[in-house]
């Protein structure tokens, strides 16, 4: 190879060193810098780790330090303060529940932008606590609809979320009823009977979620028009109001409904189906006591199936599973007519769910809905 041949190869040869040191240099230097980076002193001298973004970060439980005001009715709104509130929007993945007491909580779920706070309004109704169900994570929460309205008293207040359940503060609910009626709900659940003689003295109970100064309203169609009657009960709380049907309503089927008796043009948030018997017969309407709030009683629970009949020969009392209506128990039989009573302590054997009670002689009777639950696991409406 001659002399001219051989310069070129020098000088590639000299350009691939260079670009290799300066390789090396740059990988030394950037590698040195990574490990810099994963590494500081604190002031005792030791070295610690920074945390890797992608490690899982520790989590605390709610914590409860503060609750404003502490006292107040319903409508009154009410600030949380404290730490490990998850921040949340009602379609995120980890919602904070709010807890009045063991088994009632506020309907829907309390949201924070800063994770120290949570406000919410006190309700004129809680969720069963044993109803509400949430996916593994929090990743949705059914709160549930208002099963128990409130009642005054002093609560202890817990916050729940996916990372744990909270300390407790309390707070007393000064009044049932909001400060501004205007705020006030108005509606029923269920009644004690679902039928009942228009003889102004059989006593018909219903419960729901009542303002101040409820007014029943009977719409529905008789024989020979559209009638509407509107009673005022003879006893009203927050929970259950209490009245009698006029002498002067025609027998028929009517929707009963609840209104504010100062805005009666603003009807409740649905009713029930109710029917008007005549008193004149042959006609029968039964009754349960006590009446627990939501027809609900306990295995082990007395109560007493209290009738008035006329026109029919014998009263029996059979039991019947809401939905599997296979299911009969018989608890009593050929009784007089007339006014009676029969006391009944419900068998531990009897299964949890929803039934009937039927009172009649199966051509005239009446029915009675409850709800059947194992001994002690009952929610309580206040603790």
């Amino acid at each position: 190879m001659n002399k001219k041949g051989f310069a070129p190869i020098l000088i590639l040869i000299s350009v691939v060193a260079v670009l290799a040191i300066a390789g090396g240099i740059w990988y030394y230097s950037s590698h040195q810098n990574s490990n810099s980076s994963l590494a500081t002193s604190n002031n005792s001298g030791t070295t610690t780790s920074s945390t890797n973004s992608n490690s899982p970060t520790a989590t605390s439980s709610p914590t409860l330090q503060q609750i404003s005001p502490t006292s107040g009715a319903v409508g009154t709104q009410i600030t949380l303060t404290g730490s490990g509130f998850t921040t949340s929007t009602p379609t995120s993945t980890n919602l904070n529940i709010i807890y009045f007491g063991n088994d009632l909580v506020v309907p829907g779920s309390a949201t924070t932008s800063d994770s120290h706070t949570l406000t919410f309004t006190l309700p004129q109704g809680f969720s069963d606590a044993a109803e509400r169900g949430c996916s593994p994570g929090y990743h949705y929460c059914n709160g549930g609809a208002y099963d128990h309205a409130a009642a005054s008293g002093t609560y202890a207040i817990t916050v729940e979320n996916a990372d744990g359940k909270s300390n407790s503060l309390p707070f007393t609910i000064t009044s049932p009823y909001a400060a501004n009626s205007s705020q006030s709900l108005y509606t029923i659940s269920n009644t004690d009977i679902s039928s009942a003689p228009n003889d102004g003295a059989t006593k018909v109970t219903a419960t729901g979620f009542f303002g101040p100064n409820p007014i029943i309203r009977l719409v529905g169609n008789t024989a020979t028009n559209t009638y509407t009657a509107d009673i005022s009960p003879s006893y009203a709380d927050a929970a259950k109001v209490i009245f009698t049907v006029p002498p002067a309503t025609p027998p028929g089927s009517y929707d009963l409904m609840v209104y504010s008796k100062g805005a009666t043009n603003k009807p409740s948030a649905g009713g029930v189906e109710f029917k008007v018997l005549s008193a004149s017969g042959p006609y029968i309407s039964a009754s349960v006591t006590p009446v627990p709030y939501n027809f609900t009683y306990f295995n082990g629970d007395t109560i007493t199936i209290q009738w008035k009949a006329s026109g029919i020969s014998s009263v029996s009392a059979t039991l019947t599973h809401f939905v599997h209506d296979s299911y009969q128990y018989q608890i009593f039989s050929n009784l007089p007519t007339g006014t009676g009573s029969y006391s009944w302590t419900i068998p531990s054997t009897i299964p949890s769910g929803n039934f009937v009670i039927t009172v009649g002689n199966g051509t005239t009777q009446s029915t009675v809905g409850l709800t059947i639950v194992p001994a002690g696991t009952r929610p309580m409406q206040a603790p």
